[in-house]
């Protein structure tokens, strides 16, 4: 494992295996993150035409809404539990899916064909799953929502995350 900075965690391997080990290296280093989450990369770098990570977000973890122009995105649930928020242009709420593993009664797995404004509220301790995405990785490709609380607003992202946890389809903060 190289530690790449306190959110990425790369393996950089011929074979890449995770064990529980990992996982729980993972959920660790997250807590030790300013953001609250960390990730594995699984591929080789940002150039990588395929990425695939194994990503931790604890509770209260803000993740701004946005949506990633031309790449589909796959997410697994390996453990926990968290709600998938799917927005509309404005910032109206157009679904919400509740995520857990794949023995409990939600969805575990989801496939975005299309560019939609999302983000995750965690709801238990941590938040572990599997997302893979196209690449190679391009900061432009991504569009953060410009009705939602940038990362670096404190007092907004609370306001935004107590928002989530009462929000319904039809809702906007």
């Amino acid at each position: 494992m190289i530690i790449e900075s306190e959110s990425v965690i790369r393996l950089n391997k011929p074979l890449s295996i995770l064990s529980g080990l990992e996982i729980r290296i993972l959920i660790e280093h997250a807590k030790e993150a300013q953001l609250k989450r960390s990730r594995i990369c699984l591929h080789n770098s940002n150039t990588s035409l395929i990425h695939e990570m194994v990503i931790c977000a604890l509770q209260n973890t803000y993740i701004q809404p946005a949506k990633h122009l031309n790449k589909s995105e796959s997410l697994t649930v390996i453990e926990g539990k968290a709600t998938l928020f799917i927005f509309n242009e404005d910032g109206t709420v157009s679904e919400k899916i509740k995520l857990g593993s794949p023995l409990s009664d939600r969805s575990y797995f989801y496939r975005m064909n299309s560019a939609f404004y999302h983000t995750l509220l965690v709801e238990s301790n941590h938040f572990v799953f599997h997302e893979v995405t196209s690449g190679p990785f391009d900061l432009l490709g991504t569009v953060s929502a410009n009705w939602s609380p940038s990362e670096s607003d404190l007092n907004e992202k609370l306001k935004f995350l107590k928002f989530l946890k009462i929000a319904n389809v039809g809702s906007k903060f």
